[in-house]
């Protein structure tokens, strides 16, 4: 299965909807919230198809980025076509830090929706929550 423009290659944001109260951009081929200095509370989410009762893992490549110090959290959701969380998780994204995170799952529905959020930084101004390599794989 494939999480389309989960490298961000495009230069933009095709095949993810893009909401909440702060400002996704990507830039650098990856997804950075709370961009332009904006407000967290952001949300990117992307729904692909499944095979029901299959075992998935979830990989994101996840940093912070500017020249101001910042903490950030991210929230993963994994939901199922009627809206129920299968998988979350909840991580803290420390200044100049990178890492790859993983969420398996078990696809509960032929579609899945990938949720990130970012409820929550210690600064918003040059310091952004950057996101990068989205990828499912059976297993």
């Amino acid at each position: 299965m494939t999480v389309a423009n989960g490298d961000f290659a495009t230069g933009d944001a095709t095949g993810w909807s893009l909401s909440g109260s702060g400002t996704l951009l990507v830039y650098s081929n990856a997804l950075g919230f709370n961009a332009r200095d904006s407000v967290v509370g952001g949300l990117a989410a992307q729904t692909v198809t499944t095979e029901v009762g299959q075992a998935y893992t979830l990989s994101v490549d996840v940093s912070e980025f500017g020249s101001n110090a910042g903490d950030h959290t991210l929230v993963i959701e994994i939901a199922d076509a009627q809206g129920a969380i299968v998988a979350t998780r909840t991580d803290v994204v420390l200044n100049a830090s990178s890492l790859t995170l993983t969420l398996p799952f078990v696809s509960t529905t032929a579609a899945m929706t990938l949720r990130f959020l970012n409820p929550s930084s210690t600064a918003t101004v040059v310091t952004d929550l950057i996101i990068d390599n989205v990828a499912v794989t059976p297993g």
